[in-house]
């Protein structure tokens, strides 16, 4: 979803009325399949900060195509938690992993349209970690054969990429608000496209580490370009360096 401005974090539009997931009444008609959609779905939708602030809230539904027509230029499949809701009603998810596509299309959509030091992107990144968490236990007494050594290894590396992104000091700000401002190109090396964040972030959502050491490999790669660059934001790369660690 897009930015909100401050006005709309507290606009009728995200607080919605109508209930999210499914009501007590009807829980007990649920097969286990659909309670279990419902966990995942009520796990996202309430998860809060140490704040208390319910990262969800601009996830709920999508401004319209007249309000925010260049997102809908951008964004060629948008989602929210609204459709989601809509579509577990209609019984269209068989399955937990087809409505964790639909999470993870929204959090990508978001991380797409927004800049990596807005605070809907962080908010994105954690929700995504929320889900992952979620799924994992509900499925995990499933599990009885061999588990997936790469999944689990994609899965701790997107762990660690949100600790990072969203490692906060004792005033509840990110680090990595600080490399915000960093030139896009490192004049040690005109000609090279730099390694980003941005670009590590996309290669964590697309599952495309299947080594732990490659991924930190990249990150140190960015925090020692930054600290070339700016020597001003060394703290906050020394606190980062020991997340990705």
């Amino acid at each position: 979803g897009p930015l909100p401005d401050d006005d709309d974090m507290a606009s009728p539009k995200l607080k919605l009325s109508r209930k999210s997931g499914i009501s007590p009444k009807k829980s007990k008609y649920m097969t286990p399949m659909q309670q279990k959609l419902n966990e995942v779905y009520e796990a996202v939708k309430n998860y809060t900060d140490k704040r208390g602030r319910r990262l969800s809230a601009i996830f709920l539904r999508l401004p319209s195509r007249s309000e925010l027509p260049d997102y809908y230029l951008t964004i060629k499949k948008p989602m929210d938690m609204e459709k989601i809701r809509s579509h577990m009603m209609a019984n269209k998810y068989q399955d937990i992993d087809s409505m964790v596509e639909d999470f993870v299309m929204m959090f990508n959509n978001a991380c797409t349209y927004n800049e990596p030091e807005s605070l809907i992107y962080k908010d994105a990144l954690v929700l995504h970690k929320v889900l992952l968490e979620t799924r994992r236990d509900l499925e995990g007494d499933e599990d009885s054969h061999v588990p997936n050594v790469t999944l689990l290894i994609q899965e701790l590396i997107h762990n660690l990429f949100v600790s990072v992104m969203s490692h906060q000091d004792d005033e509840g700000r990110c680090y990595s608000d600080s490399l915000a401002e960093i030139p896009a190109v490192d004049p040690n090396f005109p000609n090279k496209p730099p390694l980003t964040f941005d670009i590590i972030r996309k290669n964590v959502e697309n599952n495309r580490y299947r080594r732990l050491d490659l991924f930190q490999e990249h990150m140190f790669e960015v925090l020692e370009r930054v600290r070339r660059m700016n020597r001003y934001v060394f703290k906050a790369i020394f606190i980062l360096r020991i997340c990705a660690i």
